[in-house]
């Protein structure tokens, strides 16, 4: 993560399911809250199931107007859904 003013912005997050992630992004929210930060923003793109987590702890979608382009080779032409076989966050823009 990085600041930027009172804005906290997750660059990247890991946690192996749905309740792990629920306990990381409550906890660094609070520590966050009392370190002073006003706002979290996270940048992500994938799976349905960690967008759902983070509507329910707050975060809203926002358009950012960011592309991504990828081939994803054999999969999906198989197909399995892309959408929920990729995460993508501020971290990954670098790639």
């Amino acid at each position: 993560f990085y600041r930027k003013d009172r804005r906290v912005v997750i660059a990247d997050v890991l946690a192996a399911g749905l309740p792990a992630l629920t306990i990381l992004l409550m906890e660094f929210s609070r520590r966050m809250r009392r370190e002073g930060a006003h706002a979290l923003t996270m940048l992500y793109a994938g799976n349905s199931w960690v967008s759902r987590a983070l509507r329910r702890l707050g975060f809203f979608r926002r358009d950012g107007g960011g592309n991504v382009l990828l081939y994803p080779g054999a999969a999906f032409l198989s197909g399995r859904n892309p959408d929920n076989d990729w995460h993508f966050t501020e971290a990954d823009r670098d790639v």
